[in-house]
């Protein structure tokens, strides 16, 4: 008897178990990563557990706060949805163009026909982030034999932060007066960062070589190498250029020479008429 009480209540339990874990639930969620200013369509499995056909679904999502917009209505209906079945309904979603990269929570509420009370979740949307970067190197003082700087210009064209950015420069045919790996961090969508490095030339056409490393939007390892010939210049090159100014140490020395040489010949005349003068009184007495 014991038994048979116990075995009842289990299978009550069971029934119970089963009813309150029927019901409308979203078994699947197709959503393609949007890119910012991009348009995806988002699709929905909504699933019927009853024992029996529901009529009159209703699904909606709330987009308030969010950078992301439905093209057409945000609610949509289902006239029925079998026992043991389920019907699929889609959302075009679109993604403000100043949208920040990542992964966004849409609230959606679901309701049914004579149904007391609604269900409410969210499904999950990506605004991908894509890195784009160039880089270009630029000289100061290309004069070899002086000391002169480096410069790595870096922009990020693209949606999403590049993270953990480090430059290296590679010499050939220069050295390297500083570090060569500049650690740089993050390069903010649509911005830029410069790295720079002392060096000084041995040869007319040196080769600089710059690795670029950084994590992008999928904590990637990603990198980037760039090699350009630099253009290089002797001293004399460099003054006809423009590039640097002609030194007038040599003038300045040769004027000062020339000073001090009028000066002696100058001392040494008038001390002569002096000398002439004390001769010529002399002999007049």
């Amino acid at each position: 008897m014991k038994i048979a009480i116990v075995c009842f209540v289990i299978s009550v339990l069971i029934f119970a178990a089963s009813v309150s874990a029927a019901g409308l639930i979203v078994s699947d969620v197709t959503a393609p990563e949007i890119v910012p200013g991009g348009e995806a369509l988002v699709t929905i499995d909504i699933e019927n557990t009853f024992s029996n056909d529901i009529e009159d679904v209703s699904f909606s999502l709330n987009l308030k706060d969010l950078p992301l917009s439905v093209i057409g209505s945000s609610e949509t209906t289902i006239e029925e949805i079998e026992e043991d079945d389920s019907e699929d309904i889609a959302f075009r979603i679109r993604a403000s163009p100043t949208a920040k990269p990542g992964d966004y929570q849409i609230p959606f509420t679901l309701s049914y026909k004579n149904s007391t009370q609604t269900k409410t979740g969210s499904i999950g949307v990506r605004v991908k982030g894509t890195v784009e970067l160039s880089a270009s190197i630029t000289t100061d003082i290309p004069v070899i034999g002086r000391e002169d700087k480096i410069s790595v210009k870096i922009i990020n064209k693209g949606f999403a932060d590049a993270r953990y950015v480090t430059v290296t420069l590679v010499p050939v045919d220069f050295t390297i007066n500083s570090d060569e790996i500049v650690y740089i961090g993050d390069i903010s969508a649509n911005d830029f960062e410069t790295a720079t490095f002392n060096v000084r030339y041995t040869d007319l056409k040196p080769i600089a070589t710059v690795n670029i490393e950084y994590r992008d939007f999928n904590n990637a390892l990603q990198t980037l190498k760039l090699q350009e010939e630099l253009e290089i210049y002797t001293e004399k090159e460099a003054v006809e250029r423009g590039i640097v100014k002609k030194s007038m140490t040599p003038v300045y020395i040769g004027v000062i020479a020339l000073v001090i040489v009028l000066w002696i010949i100058w001392r040494a005349i008038s001390r002569r008429r002096r000398m002439q003068r004390s001769m010529q009184r002399t002999s007049a007495g």
